[in-house]
């Protein structure tokens, strides 16, 4: 072998993120083409990264599996050597680069109520690149929330979230749900329990008042149904309740 070469799938021909998992296909010369997986590739101390089910595609190629451990400090590694089926060697200089992982430092808002309209979520972090997605799974039964990105910087990402399952349109499982922020390069964090779908009494408006005879109360939340009753517990006992005049998924008027 004379020449040796890789292209991960990351933010440059020859990265990939820390603590990622992928293919990279390795480009050379002169390979022993017999598709032989008996070829061994190892990584520079410090790279914390594994190469493993490496298979030979020609006398030019290879594809190999990695694991990045996410130990590694992000940087460019040198001195991988490629073993061909043959037994032939070759070392690389300067072989990879590992990219560093993005972080999440605050989601805001970080809760929606159910049966709302699509509500507007900034992630705020480091290590963001053109590409990222982003998935909510809930911590309750695993399923998702449907999410769009609309726009990613280095330090935020700007995405529109409704609160309802992608996989059919029903509404969202109550509850928390852990925020996973992956980069094209395969680097990801997750925020656990980072964000809220809720359900109940959101809120109570007017919440006091001085006036005396009918005041229009709205209670706002989620999950109203025609027929709900509201209760009142009261220090005065000439404060009651007379009736409910409107009943809406998201609003009791009482």
């Amino acid at each position: 072998m004379t020449s040796l070469a890789f292209t991960p799938h990351g933010a440059t021909a020859n990265s990939f993120g820390n603590g990622s998992t992928g293919t990279v296909v390795i480009t050379g010369s002169n390979f022993a083409d017999n598709g032989a997986t008996n070829i061994t590739l190892v990584a520079a101390a410090g790279a914390d990264t594994t190469f493993n089910t490496i298979v030979e595609t020609s006398t030019t190629s290879a594809t190999a599996n990695y694991v990045s451990t996410g130990a590694a400090t992000p940087g460019t590694f040198g001195g991988v050597v490629l073993t061909d089926a043959g037994g032939a060697s070759v070392a690389l200089a300067s072989a990879f680069t590992i990219d560093a992982a993005p972080t999440i430092s605050s989601i805001s808002p970080n809760s929606v109520w159910e049966a709302t309209a699509p509500t507007t979520v900034t992630i705020t972090g480091t290590g963001f690149v053109t590409g990222a997605t982003v998935a909510f799974a809930s911590t309750v039964d695993g399923t998702a929330l449907t999410s769009s990105v609309t726009s990613v910087s280095a330090t935020s990402i700007v995405l529109s979230v409704t609160p309802t399952n992608p996989a059919g349109g029903a509404a969202a499982t109550p509850g928390t749900y852990n925020v996973t922020v992956t980069n094209a390069d395969g680097g990801a964090v997750e925020s656990a329990a980072g964000f809220t779908v809720g359900n109940g009494l959101e809120n109570v408006s007017p919440s006091a008042t001085s006036a005396i005879g009918s005041i229009p109360v709205a209670l706002l939340g989620s999950g109203f149904e025609y027929g709900a009753t509201v209760s009142l517990t009261s220090t005065d006992p000439a404060a009651c309740l007379t009736e409910i005049t409107n009943t809406a998924a998201r609003q009791l008027m009482a």
